[in-house]
């Protein structure tokens, strides 16, 4: 922290004479596969909340750019802040320390504040091993209109800041309930067309996010402690509205639902479809969704209203998994609504499966991955189970001694995968086997995915049978799923 700051610092302080106001993905540097594919929704909703209020506001994804630590600092420092607001994830969380370290090295005097899931649930171990003046912990808006109002740091609802070398946690602020209120995402601060997307889609694809909050708390995921249990959710016609603003301002038909759960109210979605169909009939859209939230009525519309892919999180087929991870996936029910989605018009079933689960084994991992390859999906894929902050993995890796008993998230580490080395892998199994079946199955998911996802829907059930046959002769050959003692 600048030593004005480290001094003076107080509960009472407030944020004064603030005029300009930076916005600020981090730089992923360190692990470079980590860019950004998508416009940072969250940032662009902070953004536009505080040029709402009327201040001079500038958003810069050095992720997008592939900056430099060093470019990201300049590029800053040009536009002159009084306030940078940076947002990093687990992934980039030693690019914003450097960050962070650069700009404060050079002017001391600006006041810098960062958010997301990440320092949500690090805020100590970031405020410790950083040199950030505050930490916003969850929902960002309401900590940010309190603090760009001028109230004292103490009554700045979900804010940590330190004090006299003490650490100061204000309560967290109340869920935002009515997300039609907010100021929408800030996208013309952008260029809205200098993002990829995740994947090669033949019509441009961004994101629109149509709820917050997630009931199901599955182990691996911080959704649910970060945004709650409750979901919250925009309005059948405002997000009507915000589909056909990009549309026409940007040329995108294609829209990405960037929900944790698309279907948690079940009435607002079959409303939502139809209004597809009434009011936007050229929209394309894509959206993640759970097997225990569908129905053949939902399935039926998606495939009336555009739907062209849909993301199944199925993770396993291994029952010793289940309880663990808050989780469980009926085989005959996948099959069934993976079969309605592409019957209804579906044209990709995309599945996500985990390697290294608690109470995973490699006989168990094998059948998963037997049944997997059953189903009718176009795109299936996997990783290896990583350690997020906030998350019941964290909790396991703490406590069965994964993560060492010193660690902290600042802490030098480059020991995860090698797209991703500095995010901890749960290797409860050992890791040079979660390694070589990683790339076994990884090797082999690429090359049956092409398959899937090109040829003619109709004979997906001839080449299934000879997916599954060709699977079981390789992984058996492997030597890497044999079942253990």
């Amino acid at each position: 922290m600048s030593q004005a700051h480290a001094t003076h610092t107080s509960p009472d302080t407030r944020l004064e004479h603030i005029g300009k106001v930076v916005f600020c993905v981090s730089p992923s540097t360190i692990n470079p596969a980590f860019a950004s594919y998508y416009p940072p929704l969250g940032l662009l909703y902070l953004a536009g909340t505080a040029e709402a209020m009327g201040f001079d506001v500038t958003v810069y994804d050095a992720a997008l750019n592939r900056d430099s630590i060093e470019k990201a600092a300049e590029t800053i420092l040009a536009a002159e802040p009084d306030l940078l607001c940076v947002t990093c994830f687990t992934e980039t969380r030693f690019d914003m320390q450097q960050l962070v370290a650069a700009v404060k090295k050079r002017r001391p005097q600006i006041w810098i504040i960062v958010g997301g899931p990440h320092v949500s649930f690090t805020w100590e171990d970031t405020l410790r091993h950083t040199q950030v003046d505050l930490v916003a912990l969850g929902e960002g808006e309401v900590v940010l209109r309190e603090l760009l109002s001028g109230k004292p740091l103490s009554e700045v609802p979900g804010l940590a800041f330190r004090h006299n070398h003490e650490i100061v946690v204000t309560e967290r602020p109340a869920r935002v309930e009515d997300l039609d209120a907010l100021p929408p995402p800030a996208r013309h601060l952008i260029d809205m067309h200098a993002y990829p997307s995740a994947r090669p889609y033949k019509n441009r694809c961004t994101q629109v996010n149509t709820n917050r909050g997630c009931p199901f708390g599955c182990a691996y995921c911080s959704a649910t402690h970060f945004w709650g249990r409750k979901s919250t959710q925009l309005s059948a016609e405002k997000v009507i509205e915000r589909i056909k603003h990009i549309h026409d301002t940007y040329g995108y038909d294609v829209i990405f639902f960037y929900d944790d759960e698309f279907l948690v109210n079940k009435g607002r979605a079959l409303k939502l479809m139809k209004m597809f169909r009434e009011q936007t009939p050229w929209l394309k859209w894509i959206t993640s969704v759970r097997f225990d939230s569908l129905n053949d009525e939902l399935l039926e519309e998606m495939g009336r209203s555009g739907c062209q892919q849909l993301n199944f999180g199925l993770e396993t087929f291994n029952p010793n998994t289940y309880e663990l991870i808050h989780r469980k996936v009926n085989y005959e029910k996948a099959k069934h609504f993976i079969d309605k989605a592409i019957r209804s018009g579906v044209k990709q079933a995309q599945i996500y499966l985990l390697i290294g689960l608690p109470g995973d084994d490699p006989a168990g991992l094998r059948q998963t991955f037997i049944k997997a390859l059953s189903l009718k999906a176009t795109f299936i894929s996997t990783q290896i189970l990583r350690v997020y902050p906030g998350t019941i993995i964290d909790t396991y890796a703490h406590e069965k001694g994964i993560l060492p008993r010193d660690f902290h998230w600042y802490t030098p580490y480059r020991d995860g995968m090698p797209t991703l080395p500095t995010v901890p892998i749960y290797d409860k199994q050992p890791r040079e086997l979660l390694v070589k079946q990683y790339e076994f199955l990884a090797f082999y998911l690429r090359i049956t995915t092409l398959l899937r996802r090109n040829m003619p829907k109709s004979l997906l059930p001839l080449y299934i049978p000879l997916d599954v046959l060709a699977f079981r002769v390789a992984s058996r050959l492997s030597g890497l799923f044999k079942k253990s003692g």
